[in-house]
Parts: structure tokens; C-alpha cells; sequence
């Protein structure tokens, strides 16, 4: 929807990251690490501790309202406001330190943002050119282009790291027909084998992210049994990989 507003409306496109965006809140509890006999407290939040993503939602919450921007009634982590030069709705999304921009002039509220009003510390301000590892790009004639380049890439190259060069599979189906993983009876994979079939399982679940759609059924049946795998479920996994193309 944003992206279309973009193209219609003759908006820019930035984007900006905030650098350890949790540090940057305040929770309204303290942290304390014990160690040995010490105590170390600390008045900033955390990462992976339960406040701390909402202590930062928090933060932010005052600061974009500070702007004149306000949450969507169906989707708080966008925010919006009208422009009344262009009459025409203005968008920040949050999430978390990543902070895309779509207005006419996004360079104002990224000026807001920097030490001298909220003292956050910004990286990587421009025209967005990447979008969930996915390249955006616009045309001539102002046709917006998601591309996926990179990211299948870099699967292939850490396949070939595990599983060393392979010719592709002669067949385009994911799994074989009457084929049930669940009812499997081999040996089980042990520890880091098994860490790399969740490693694959993974990359698979991003990609159906960025339109794969075709390998969802099989990943949801291979997910399902991913805490204890066996040999046999970590070759259909690597079928599915070279099933994309993805073995060079």
C-alpha cells in the first residue's frame, strides 16, 4: 500500500536505521547482571529481554508523535500524517531501529532524529535500495521493481559450504508424490547436523517470505519436526535447495 502511495503520489523513498536502538530507551525497571559477587546495574535497556522491546516502542512512540505523526488505527507500527502542501498522506514505519521514510521531503524528520533533538545515532541515510533482502528499484516511467538477487545468492553460497558442488535435480517438484517426511523411521541427526538443518529450514522460510510460495506445504511439514530430525528429512531439505536452483 505505502509502496503505491510512493508511485501515484510522487513521494520519496529513504529509509535510516537508528544504531542499538534498544540502548536508546529507558524501561521502566532497572537491569541487574550479577556477577560473582558484584552487582552491575543498568539504567538502559537490553536486548532479548522482555521490556526492552517495549521500552523502545515506547520511546519511539514520543518521539514520532513529537513530529506530528500518529500510528494507524490498523497497524500502530506505521505511522502517519497529512500533507497539506500535496494532500496526501506521509509515512514512517517502525521496525525496530529500521525507520522507512515515504514523504516529500524525508530529510526533515531524518534532521529531527539526530543528536540535537532526540540524540539517536543514525546510519545508512538515503533512497531505500533494499527491502526484506530484497533490491527495490524504480523505472523511467516510475514502475517500482522488487527484485531477489542477493539473498537467493547467498543460500546457494552457504549450500556449496556445507554440501560442496552439486548438479541440479532433474525434477521441479520439492517432494516426491506419497511421500511423508512425519513417518520417517531412520536414525536421528546428531547435534551439529541437526543446528544445520534448522540453519536450512530457516533460509527456506525467508524465502517463501520474498515469494516462494510453491515450497509451502513441504517447509511447514519439514518445520514441524525440525527440534529432532533424522538423515532422511536433511536429504529432502537439500532436494528442496536444489529443487529453487540454488546448487551451482
Amino acid at each position: 500500500m505505502i509502496l503505491a502511495e510512493l508511485t501515484v503520489n510522487g513521494l520519496e523513498f529513504w529509509s535510516t536505521d537508528i544504531g542499538n536502538a534498544h540502548f536508546e530507551s529507558y524501561p521502566d525497571r532497572e537491569n541487574c547482571i550479577l556477577i560473582t559477587s558484584r552487582a552491575l546495574h543498568g539504567h538502559t535497556a537490553l536486548y532479548d529481554l522482555k521490556l526492552s522491546g517495549q521500552g523502545w516502542h515506547d520511546e519511539m512512540h514520543d518521539c514520532l508523535m513529537a513530529l506530528g505523526l500518529l500510528p494507524c488505527r490498523a497497524e500502530p507500527d506505521i505511522w502517519v500524517r497529512k500533507n497539506g502542501e500535496l494532500q496526501v498522506w506521509e509515512y514512517i514505519v517502525l521496525y525496530i531501529g529500521d525507520l522507512p521514510i515515504v514523504m516529500q521531503h524525508p530529510l526533515v524528520p531524518i534532521g529531527s532524529l539526530t543528536p540535537k533533538l532526540f540524540e539517536f545515532k543514525l546510519k545508512g541515510i538515503g533512497k531505500i535500495s533494499h527491502h526484506l533482502r530484497m533490491q527495490l528499484s524504480q523505472d523511467e516511467d516510475g514502475t517500482l521493481r522488487l527484485r531477489q538477487k542477493k539473498y537467493p545468492k547467498k543460500m546457494t553460497e552457504g549450500y556449496v559450504c556445507f554440501f560442496g558442488p552439486k548438479s541440479r535435480t532433474n525434477s521441479c517438484v520439492p517432494l516426491e508424490r506419497g511421500d511423508h517426511p512425519e513417518t520417517n523411521l531412520r536414525s536421528f541427526l546428531d547435534k551439529e547436523k541437526t543446528k544445520l538443518y534448522q540453519s536450512l529450514i530457516g533460509a527456506l522460510q525467508w524465502i517463501i517470505t520474498i515469494g516462494w510460495f510453491n515450497i509451502f506445504a513441504i517447509l511447514n511439514t519439514m518445520s514441524f519436526i525440525q527440534d529432532a530430525p533424522k538423515y532422511r528429512h536433511l536429504e529432502k531439505i537439500t532436494r528442496i535447495h536444489s529443487c529453487l536452483g540454488f546448487v551451482v
